[in-house]
């Protein structure tokens, strides 16, 4: 899992290890506006929970990516979660029509596609940044879209990643809380050490790995870890001389000094797509992740179809801008099972999300009750 040293979360620098994770404003809750130059935008600015969307009838009156979506037909009005939330159409269609399509001289229609695709081109544009500009390529990886509103978008941005597939957890909107509360303990050791790899001392660079660890063992029990609980795990930072930044490799006790520089032209070659053979690696930091094991979460599986999966009722959604408006059919995931296939253009109503299955795309139910989509291109 890639780590970051610092991090930037709502315009605040964090200087601690975390994972390497990039946050944009982009949410059901995202606030969309129209500034004095006649621009949309969507975002930074959120709703929150009260007053929320202007659909929530809270008292909300600017409109937000949820009222886009509810506009759209993607949501439909009425009770959700029990009914302690409720949308009502009317007053999201209000809230866009005032704030977004009279300035812009739109109808209440394409204002609300605006907001989608301005919301989904940000979102895009933050995976590229991930992805693309790290040298990875999305065309050859799966996107897994989470959150309540992710299901809602993944598929377009999938598409224009050129991605295949997208996984969708049924649990979505759940899905960051679940694996926050099953993660392992985990604690980040470091030694600043400036010195060329060349020319470094086995012994030296051993008695600094062995002193973190007996750091990490005390910490580890401490939190109540004995041994057969806890995992240590070598790494070192590396960069050219000259470079500002350093890459973190991963190392193993019994690793020579020319594995260690092997690892680290390869980590370079991924990343940036070049090495400097005759360059000189200087070591800047050793470092130790320790991490106290706990149960891994044990996934429920769900019965097999029987039969064909049915639509329940069907509803007139906005898909994009090559599809627009199409009839679709509308799916309770509570009676949806494993293998039961779904083609687009569909709704599927979940639990704690809404996912969205566009014409030609196809999506399948797996043994754990989880959506794998494969798009159409």
């Amino acid at each position: 899992m890639p780590v970051a040293e610092q991090l930037q979360v709502g315009g605040y620098d964090t200087a601690l290890p975390c994972v390497d994770i990039h946050t944009i404003d982009a949410g059901g809750g995202t606030i969309a506006r129209v500034d004095a130059a006649g621009l949309l935008h969507v975002g930074p600015h959120g709703a929150g929970a009260i007053p929320g969307p202007a659909a929530y009838g809270l008292g909300g009156e600017e409109p937000t990516v949820t009222d886009a979506l509810l506009v759209l037909g993607r949501l439909k009005a009425g009770p959700y979660a029990g009914g302690s939330v409720v949308l009502d159409e009317s007053l999201a269609r209000h809230a866009i029509a005032t704030c977004i399509a009279e300035p812009l001289s739109l109808s209440v229609e394409d204002a609300a596609v605006g907001i989608v695709r301005l919301l989904e081109q940000n979102v895009l544009q933050a995976v590229e940044r991930m992805t693309l500009e790290r040298g990875l390529d999305p065309r050859l990886f799966t996107l897994v879209s989470a959150g309540g509103a992710g299901p809602m978008h993944g598929a377009s941005i999938g598409r224009r990643l050129g991605c295949r597939e997208l996984y969708i957890a049924r649990l979505s909107g759940a899905f960051c809380a679940l694996g926050m509360l099953h993660v392992d303990v985990r604690h980040d050791l470091m030694r600043a050490f400036f010195h060329p790899l060349d020319e470094a001392h086995d012994k030296a660079l051993e008695q600094i790995y062995i002193t973190l660890e007996n750091e990490a063992g005390e910490l580890l029990r401490a939190d109540g870890f004995d041994a057969a609980q806890q995992r240590l795990a070598r790494e070192m930072d590396l960069r050219y001389i000259g470079q500002q930044w350093s890459i973190r490799v991963s190392v193993e006790a019994t690793d020579q000094l020319p594995v260690i520089r092997a690892k680290f032209e390869a980590a370079h070659e991924a990343r940036f797509r070049h090495t400097q053979p005759d360059g000189i690696v200087e070591i800047t930091a050793l470092r130790l992740v320790a991490c106290g094991l706990i149960d891994k979460l044990q996934l429920p599986t769900i019965g097999k179809a029987q039969d064909l999966a049915s639509p329940y009722a069907r509803r007139r959604m906005y898909v994009d801008e090559s599809h627009a408006w199409v009839d679709a059919g509308v799916y309770a995931g509570r009676q949806l099972r494993a293998g039961h296939m779904i083609a687009g253009p569909a709704i599927i109503e979940e639990q704690t999300t809404t996912i969205c299955i566009a014409p030609l795309d196809r999506a399948e139910v797996d043994g754990y009750g989880n959506y794998r989509v494969r798009l159409a291109h």
